[in-house]
């Protein structure tokens, strides 16, 4: 939103026209965005629709039969969790900058918030004061050590750092009103039953009951 605030990012100006090329001539993508620039619905999907997880698109690719990616349904028609969205709009704003996802949160939020305890890739000062993950039968599984940015969840932080993150956002620190207005803003009323597997079909009206929906900033009761 810092991006939208700053008119580097256009949350309605499809991901295809962000990029210089189709996708599938991108080497990360050669292979599993095939199928996906075929489709003529991938003209349509916007960094909106990618952020409030409406994108069409499954999970990740990996979990697919072909291991390609496909919208599996009217991009912005209906809500369905997709970490692969979100590390493609990624890719397609660190086409357009020129900078790493990582450089950039780093310049625009970590550092002036002063959140040394956070990255999208892990670093050494983080083994001091980890979190070490265990098995259901407590045995020791070890911590996550990201070597790679990726927006759908590379980020090591603290619960220090997230206070500071949110007492800024909310304290009007980070963005200017008309931004926070727009990330909070409803974007699609959530039906599916499940949230994972992402694309089951079971639905449920809890969405017009309780007011459950997702907005830019995340899900909201």
């Amino acid at each position: 939103m810092l991006q939208v605030e700053e008119h580097r990012l256009d949350l309605y100006q499809p991901i295809a026209e962000m990029l210089a090329r189709p996708l599938d001539e991108y080497e990360p993508y050669r292979e599993t965005a095939v199928d996906l620039v075929l489709d003529r619905r991938w003209r349509r999907v916007t960094p909106r629709m990618m952020l409030a997880h409406s994108s069409g698109l499954a999970n990740f690719a990996a979990l697919e039969p072909d291991r390609r990616l496909h919208l599996h349904f009217a991009p912005g028609s209906r809500f369905a969790y997709s970490g692969d969205g979100l590390n493609l709009l990624q890719f397609a704003m660190e086409q357009r900058s020129k900078e790493s996802l990582d450089a950039t949160m780093q310049r625009d939020l970590f550092g002036p918030l002063k959140m040394n305890q956070t990255g999208m890739v892990w670093s050494a000062e983080f083994d001091r004061d980890r979190a070490l993950r265990y098995g259901t039968d407590g045995s020791l599984i070890g911590a996550t050590h990201r070597d790679r940015a990726r927006a759908a969840g590379s980020m090591t932080t603290s619960v220090r750092d997230l206070t500071v993150f949110l007492e800024a956002l909310f304290g009007g620190r980070v963005l200017r009103a008309a931004a926070m207005r727009q990330m909070f803003s409803p974007q699609i009323v959530i039906h599916s039953a499940h949230e994972f597997p992402s694309l089951d079909p079971a639905t449920g009206n809890d969405g017009e009951k309780v007011g459950e929906l997702y907005a830019r900033g995340g899900s909201q009761q």
